[in-house]
């Protein structure tokens, strides 16, 4: 059966649909091509894209296949599917089951991806761009809050905006709260590289240690690093930023032509007095109204 008769076969079976579903295209894509001929998938997930209307999503975070399938085919284990996306499909259902869906592919990217006033709660670990763009820069709109009992992958937390609150039990990867606006977010673990690179504003805090690079090039906003933090951190530091380790500190470099550090488990009142306060929103985080997703 060529590509254009499996394409139509698997149309006839939508009947309503009037844009571009990721979640169905996959499942069916799935059940058209066996998974030993990755190129036929391919091609075929390409042919279903080309076919529907494609959501504003795709044209500035790339299509669905080239995200998502093209990922998929390079690692065998990992998908992007935008919340949303799952929310459109499944809104209806309080407890969600990922790796169901996904027939066994359980890393997920970009999970509260522009979450903007839900309060949700994934069980489990979540892949790259963890609540990318988290926030609607509104105080005057329902605060967002993510959390995310295990392990989060590179860039949680980027570009995240005003009125949202990121909670990572876990560790978290490279480039935690890149290019920050505002916010708060408190990462349980250990964070890898880059924590705060190119932050300007908001409140990041991590009980465990960071590897190196932490707060690179930040100009505004909070960093308090309960643990240890490994060489060249607080480089290029500059304008408003503040920095506090609470832990043991490498050398630091110095480029740095402003901000105000502080290390020593001393902590300074500004340190002190957020850390009290999203220690204990964390601590205390009441669950009821929670929308709770098992990834």
């Amino acid at each position: 059966m060529d590509l254009i008769a499996r394409l139509t076969e698997w149309e006839a079976g939508l009947v309503g649909v009037k844009s571009f579903n990721p979640v169905s295209a996959f499942n069916a894509a799935r059940t058209l091509v066996p998974s030993s001929q990755p190129s036929e998938l391919e091609a075929l997930m390409r042919g279903i894209a080309e076919r529907f209307p494609r959501n504003p999503f795709y044209k500035k975070y790339g299509l669905f296949v080239s995200a998502a399938v093209d990922t998929m085919l390079r690692t065998a284990e990992t998908i992007v599917v935008p919340l949303r996306i799952i929310d459109q499909t499944l809104q209806a259902k309080e407890t969600l089951k990922l790796r169901d869906i996904y027939g066994g592919l359980t890393t997920l990217d970009y999970l509260g991806f522009r979450n903007r006033r839900e309060r949700i709660v994934y069980d489990g670990d979540a892949g790259d761009r963890f609540c990318f763009e988290a926030g609607n820069g509104s105080t005057a709109d329902s605060p967002s809050t993510v959390a995310l009992t295990g392990d989060a992958g590179a860039a949680a937390g980027a570009h995240q905006r005003a009125n949202s609150t990121i909670i990572i039990l876990g560790n978290a990867g490279n480039r935690l709260n890149e290019h920050q606006l505002d916010g708060v977010t408190y990462v349980g673990g250990d964070a890898g590289i880059r924590v705060n690179h190119l932050k300007v504003g908001g409140f990041t805090y991590v009980n465990g240690s960071v590897k190196r690079l932490a707060a690179k090039d930040m100009s505004g906003g909070g960093l308090v690093v309960s643990g240890s933090v490994g060489p060249n951190w607080a480089s290029g530091l500059k304008g408003i930023a503040e920095v506090c380790i609470c832990g043991k500190a490498a050398q630091y470099e110095a480029d740095r032509p402003g901000g105000t550090i502080h290390v020593g488990t001393q902590m300074p009142p500004w340190a002190h007095d957020l850390s009290q306060k999203y220690m204990d929103e964390v601590t205390h985080l009441d669950l009821q109204g929670f929308t709770r997703y098992v990834a």
